[in-house]
């Protein structure tokens, strides 16, 4: 159990939270199966009959404890999994994260100052009986979630603050995306007259209808012919744009 809950304190993620209460849970029958028979082999050596062996390992003290040890630590598992269910805060910031963290420290100052291995079994097993009597919560656990509420909304509030600089300046983005427009960034509004950003940003023109090319030709037009005229554009640069409009007019294809 505490070679879990270290292992747990190691990776620090909820992804392996979930898969320790699995593995724990797939190796409930062996672990136990095999808790038994060390328990009934030991006994028997000791020259215990065979009645008393079997009533011990049911009803005995120290397997009641470990049992009982074993089914608090997964309450506690269970209560971060439950959360940290629908919660879309980042693991660090969780609650649940705060909780895992708080009792796990808890359990490995135990192992660490058990002298003894039956010292160690009854300390973890008061200690989680009593946690859970609370739900696992502390003044600990409530401090740094106080703490941890205080971030967030230290967070929020310089997002408000960010939002309402850009609120201030029009709603729009800093000057520094005008430059983009003029590189032709795809995030640009398409011309409502021949939808072609390529055209404007070859020509270096406003992506708007005023300042269009083909802004003198019918729009249904204009929509098919702007690709031609840009790939034109992009390959002579030095020719008058009027006179590739022109010469894309003459040579489109005539309806028959």
């Amino acid at each position: 159990m505490s070679n879990a809950a270290r292992r747990m304190e190691q990776e620090s993620k909820i992804a392996n939270v979930h898969e320790a209460c699995q593995k724990i849970l797939r190796k409930e029958e062996d672990t136990f199966k095999n808790q038994r028979f060390q328990f009934s082999h030991y006994l028997v050596r000791l020259g215990y009959s065979t009645e008393f062996v079997e009533n011990y390992v049911e009803r005995g003290l120290m397997p009641r404890i470990i049992k009982e040890a074993y089914v608090n630590f997964l309450a506690l598992l269970n209560k971060i999994c439950h959360k940290d269910m629908g919660s879309d805060e980042a693991w660090e910031d969780s609650e649940a994260y705060v909780i895992l963290q708080v009792h796990l420290e808890n359990l490995l100052d135990i192992r660490t100052n058990s002298n003894s291995k039956k010292m160690l079994l009854l300390q973890n097993y008061i200690y989680l009986r009593d946690a859970r009597k609370k739900d696992f919560g502390s003044n600990t656990i409530t401090e740094k979630n106080i703490g941890r509420v205080n971030k967030m909304n230290q967070k929020l509030q310089r997002e408000l603050e960010s939002l309402r600089a850009a609120k201030g300046r029009g709603g729009r983005e800093p000057t520094k995306d005008k430059d983009k427009d003029k590189e032709g960034d795809s995030t640009l509004k398409k011309c409502s007259q021949c939808k072609s950003r390529t055209l404007h940003t070859a020509l270096k023109l406003e992506h708007n209808k005023t300042v269009c090319p083909l802004a003198g030709h019918a729009g249904s037009w204009a929509k098919v012919a702007a690709e031609r005229v840009a790939t034109a554009v992009l390959a002579n640069k030095e020719r008058p744009v009027g006179d590739i409009i022109k010469e894309v007019a003459d040579n489109w294809p005539k309806k028959s």
